[in-house]
C-alpha cells in the first residue's frame, strides 16, 4: 500500500500537523516503512524549526486512507468498505479535521487502475490562462 507515493503514507493537515499510517504487525510488508517514515519525522523539523506533531492513521489491509483530498468543506477519504478497516482512520479524521465533513468513498470501486483519490483529483495545468483538460481524443 506505501508503494514509494508519499501520498500512500503521510500528509500534512495543518502547519506542523503530519499524519502517518502505522501498523504494528511487524510481518506487514509495510512495516518497516511505516517504521523508517515515522523515525525520520520525529528527527525532522518544519521550515520555522519545529518539531512536527506526528498523528498516526492505521494501514488498512486494502486501502491507503491516507490518499485523501481536501476540499472546501469536506475530506474525501478512499475506504475500504470494511468497517473494521475505515472505522478507526475515518474517525482520527473528523478530529483533526473538525471544520470539514469527512466522506469516505469506496476507492476499490472508483480508482481501480487510476490510482487513490488524491491521485486522481491532482490539478491540471494552465498554458496561456487556458486549462488544457484531457481528452479521449487528441490531434497533437
Amino acid at each position: 500500500v506505501t508503494d514509494g507515493h508519499v501520498d500512500g503514507i503521510c500528509a500534512f493537515a495543518a502547519p506542523g500537523l503530519v499524519l502517518l499510517h502505522s501498523t504494528d504487525d511487524a510481518n506487514d510488508p509495510n512495516y518497516k516503512i511505516c517504521r523508517d517514515a515515522k523515525h525520520r519525522l520525529q528527527q525532522s523539523t518544519d521550515a520555522r524549526g519545529r518539531k512536527f506533531e506526528i498523528v498516526e492513521i492505521p494501514l488498512g489491509l486494502d486501502i491507503a486512507h491516507m490518499n485523501f483530498y481536501i476540499a472546501n468543506g469536506a475530506v474525501i477519504v478512499p475506504i475500504a468498505g470494511d468497517s473494521s478497516q475505515d472505522d478507526a482512520p475515518l474517525a482520527i479524521l473528523r478530529e483533526v479535521f473538525p471544520g470539514r465533513k469527512v466522506v469516505g468513498v469506496n476507492s476499490l470501486i472508483l480508482a481501480e487502475g487510476g490510482g487513490g483519490i488524491h491521485c486522481i483529483t491532482q490539478q491540471v495545468p494552465v498554458a496561456n490562462g487556458v486549462s488544457r483538460q484531457p481528452s479521449a481524443v487528441s490531434n497533437q
